[in-house]
């Protein structure tokens, strides 16, 4: 049932912005603080679920407990006739699987993503939580280029019978997203935050070639190639993805974690790395273009055709000041003359 026109505390709610199988978010108006805001509520169907209200609320906390610009704001969690009501930031932006359906984003913008990922990803860590569900849907590029990482809090699971329960390939599990699993993820395993990095390397392989790595025609198939399929280089779909980043998203899909990236630092730092020398390289190339430029002016200086064309120059220059010039020549010359002739004069008479 639609909660459009209802009042939920202070939040009277306008529209529904989505909905999956966990909840459904509206847009909503703060009547105190007179701003717009994102309500989350739990799907009614799952109000008898212990596990999945609890998961849910688990979300609010992380989230509220984690103050980073790249991470989605949680202002409150409230009810509402006794459904859990997440109250967080609202974001006027599109979604990664809308970017790469609509083809938007450049490579450049892929890494600036992966840089903001990877350091939301770093906050969570250091305060011990694990996401367990990254993946486009789940990442937000707001109207200003923020990004902005969606979907906390969501609980680590060893019971492989419930694994297997939360699995949905419709992008709305509670437990996570198939085809964005890490590979013990797949097996039930315990997960660190190595299994987010597997599922951001996941990520930047479909933003880099807007083809998802592991796709079977079904999950059991999808787990069994995340397990155990090499997918094909990024730069053997897409030429234009730089080298450098196909080894960082290489590192990154390694099937054991402990041959992964171990942090989401030593991540974030290698994507900072990978776009200085990208920045660089088109000033190098500039500076390679001036030089060439610099040669080719001296080379054309040094030519005959040029070296006449001065030489020209000069002698139309000399011949105009020489024009100036002649009138006081022969008045000094007329002078000297007059001068002899007087001093001739004098000295004869003498």
């Amino acid at each position: 049932m639609s909660l459009v026109g209802e009042t939920i505390s202070q939040y009277r709610v306008l529209r529904e912005i989505g909905h999956g199988g966990m909840a459904t978010v509206y847009e909503a108006e703060d009547t105190l603080l007179c701003r717009h805001v994102a309500l989350k509520v739990i799907a009614e169907s799952l109000l008898r679920d212990e596990t999945a209200v609890a998961r849910f609320e688990q979300e609010a906390r992380a989230a509220a407990a984690l103050d980073h610009p790249n991470i989605c704001t949680v202002y409150e969690l409230t009810q509402y006739k006794g459904r859990p009501v997440i109250v967080m930031e609202l974001l006027d932006g599109e979604s990664l699987r809308d970017s790469i359906r609509h083809g938007s984003l450049r490579m450049a913008n892929v890494i600036d993503i992966g840089i903001a990922v990877a350091d939301a990803l770093d906050a969570a860590h250091q305060k011990g939580f694990v996401h367990r569900d990254i993946k486009p849907s789940n990442i937000m590029v707001n109207s200003r280029g923020q990004v902005k990482l969606l979907d906390f809090g969501l609980a680590k699971s060893d019971d492989k019978e419930q694994l297997e329960n939360e699995v949905d390939l419709d992008d709305g599990a509670i437990g996570g997203t198939v085809q964005f699993m890490s590979p013990e993820q797949t097996r039930g395993d315990s997960l660190d935050a190595r299994s987010d990095l597997f599922s951001l390397g996941i990520v930047l392989y479909e933003l880099a070639t807007r083809q998802r790595p592991f796709n079977r025609q079904t999950g059991l198939a999808t787990m069994q190639a995340i397990r155990t399929v090499h997918p094909a280089s990024p730069r053997s779909l897409n030429p234009q993805t730089p080298e450098d980043l196909e080894l960082i998203i290489a590192k990154l899909l390694e099937k054991d974690p402990a041959n992964r990236y171990q942090s989401a630092a030593d991540l974030r730092s290698d994507l900072e790395s990978l776009k200085l020398s990208l920045q660089a390289a088109p000033a190098e190339r500039g500076r390679g273009s001036e030089a060439e430029d610099g040669t080719a002016l001296i080379a054309a200086a040094e030519s005959p055709t040029v070296l006449a064309s001065e030489e020209r120059l000069v002698t139309r220059v000399w011949r105009r000041r020489a024009w100036y010039v002649a009138p006081f020549v022969i008045a000094a010359l007329l002078f000297l003359i007059l001068a002899g002739i007087v001093l001739y004069q004098h000295l004869a008479a003498a």
